[in-house]
């Protein structure tokens, strides 16, 4: 028996497996990559005598690694990307995708692939091969259809609705953005709505006012509840508001450009009491209501 002088001789792990002992290929599982290419000669043991087999190259192949599954959202009219990208793990390339795809392989052109499960395999030719799966998402740029304000209330409040099909967030400020469309307890004045697609896929926005009005007013020249006027009456509505007494009587007439009631009527002070407001603008909107004066 040849003692093979001036090899380098390499044990395999006790993690191996062994498979084929009685065939003549001679299969070895969970063997290190680091024994890639180790000589390697297998014992055979027989009536406590060891038998020796030809001296070989250890040829040990990667489990193949497709990846981890994941989901991919792409803008509708976006730019084209690589589904592989969106794997997760450590996925090995050169693999196939399925469906195909217009762009070549894995490449997704939102304008021209559908949506759906795409499935990415690795086969190395000598393991099972292996699968993983991008689930792909198209989102659409949000589309403003009516912002409903419930205003000239103790609890006015806005809602947004939109069309499209994405992951939108809201927003009545600009800065602080909610999943939810409604927001509540939101004070009088001009505001500018906000529609995101979550994965910045398109931004919409809409100005919309919020009216209140308040409930008393003290014209007694301290500077402060001097005047009264309809709260967020904003230049740009074509508005007008009449204030009544209690018996009809038109005491003032004010515009959003007006400073506001002075609480008198031709130049001398009506008295504390209810007064009524009638609020109209060009879009045929009417709101009434009544408020106090105190001297």
């Amino acid at each position: 028996m040849s003692t093979d002088m001036g090899a380098t001789w390499n044990d395999i792990t006790d993690n191996a497996t062994f498979q084929g002992t009685q065939s003549e290929n001679l299969t070895l599982l969970n063997t290190p990559l680091n024994l890639n290419g180790a000589l390697f000669r297998a014992t055979f043991s027989f009536c406590n005598s060891a038998f020796f087999s030809n001296s070989a190259n250890l040829f040990v192949i990667e489990i193949p690694d497709a990846g981890l599954d994941a989901t991919q959202v792409f803008c509708f009219d976006g730019t084209p990307g690589d589904l592989f990208d969106a794997l997760g793990g450590t996925p090995d390339p050169g693999g196939n995708w399925s469906p195909s795809l217009s762009g070549g392989n894995g490449i997704f052109a939102p304008l021209l692939d559908p949506e759906g499960v795409y499935t990415y395999t690795v086969d190395n030719g000598y393991c099972d091969p292996v699968q993983a799966t991008v689930t792909v998402q198209i989102a659409e740029a949000p589309v403003i259809l009516d912002v409903v304000i419930i205003d000239f209330n103790d609890d006015n409040h806005i809602e947004i609705q939109v069309t499209g099909n994405g992951d939108y967030e809201y927003s009545i400020d600009g800065v602080n953005y909610q999943e939810n469309n409604f927001f509540r307890n939101v004070s009088a004045g001009v505001y500018t709505v906000f529609v995101r697609e979550a994965n910045g896929c398109g931004l919409a926005n809409r100005e919309v006012f919020v009216l209140n009005y308040p409930k008393f007013f003290t014209p007694n020249g301290d500077g402060y509840n001097d005047t009264w006027h309809i709260l967020g009456l904003d230049p740009q509505l074509n508005a007008s508001v009449y204030v009544h007494d209690r018996l009809g009587k038109l005491l003032k007439v004010l515009t959003p450009n007006d400073f506001g009631w002075d609480g008198t009527y031709n130049g001398a002070d009506m008295p504390s009491s209810d007064y009524w407001f009638k609020f109209m603008d060009s879009g045929d909107r009417v709101v009434t209501g009544h408020f106090a004066l105190k001297r």
